[in-house]
């Protein structure tokens, strides 16, 4: 697997970067001494605010708004997502908060390597936080060597950044993977929003259709029966799956293969 032929942006960064593993866990950001979502809403299990109460308390002691990821090694993401999001289920015995960046409250985030260096002198060795490593990567090469790695142990791919902390990009693995059509889904604009699809194991799914022209959406939704029973196939995220690959995202129509039964 080449990183650099899945994400041809790759070809356009100007190294070194930091380059670091993607955890595939809830991201928060701790705001005056409160865990928030990505989306600026108090997370509402309050065994979290028990987890982070070391790291809240020398944040808001330094000024900072910290940000980061719910992690469990053993369990997927929905699992930690259902924790997260319940008032009162208890936490998983190994969730911790792993932080990526900091922020000043009121005021522009430092260079990323000043970052790193803040974090380490403030936050390391505080229960329940682990600071997220960041490996310098000097070209291409390596920087396709370490997705490789992560992929092969089971990882979600990597995030990359350089210098200026608005600088961030994800590397995801999400292969192609094939289902028949079972039915669609209009959205509340009446526009096609997703396909019901059938997998090889008999599991079915959603597959969205963001990737769709707007021309292709109302043929479909206007010939329905003529869809029904194609073979689709989409990008789909296999890290944390049990049955069916996540975010399922359309790619393209496609003729059925000799012996293909789903």
């Amino acid at each position: 697997m080449k990183a650099i032929e899945e994400h041809p942006w790759i070809q356009s960064l100007q190294y070194p970067q930091f380059a670091s593993r993607k955890f595939d866990g809830i991201q928060g950001q701790i705001k005056n001494g409160l865990p928030v979502s990505k989306a600026g809403l108090t997370l509402p299990n309050r065994n979290i605010v028990g987890l982070i109460a070391e790291l809240s308390a020398v944040a808001q002691s330094a000024g900072l708004e910290v940000s980061g990821e719910f992690y469990s090694e053993s369990a997927t993401f929905d699992e930690i997502k259902s924790v997260v999001m319940s008032k009162t289920a208890p936490l998983q015995a190994d969730l911790k908060f792993y932080m990526f960046d900091i922020k000043p409250i009121g005021s522009p985030a430092k260079k990323y390597s000043q970052q790193i260096e803040e974090m380490k002198a403030r936050f390391a060795g505080l229960e329940n936080v682990e600071i997220v490593t960041q490996y310098v990567v000097n070209n291409h090469r390596e920087l396709s060597a370490m997705y490789a790695e992560e992929i092969a142990r089971g990882g979600e791919g990597l995030i990359v950044r350089d210098e200026d902390p608005e600088n961030v990009f994800k590397m995801r693995h999400t292969p192609t993977h094939d289902a028949v059509v079972i039915g669609f889904n209009a959205g509340k604009s009446g526009s096609l929003a997703s396909l019901n699809v059938r997998l090889a194991n008999g599991q079915s799914m959603r597959v969205n259709c963001v990737s769709m022209t707007h021309a292709l959406k109302h043929k479909i939704l206007n010939n329905q029966a003529d869809y029904l029973g194609q073979w689709v196939e989409f990008t789909g995220m296999i890290c944390g799956m049990k049955n069916v690959p996540r975010i399922g995202t359309y790619k393209r129509f496609r003729a059925s293969q000799a012996g293909q039964k789903v």
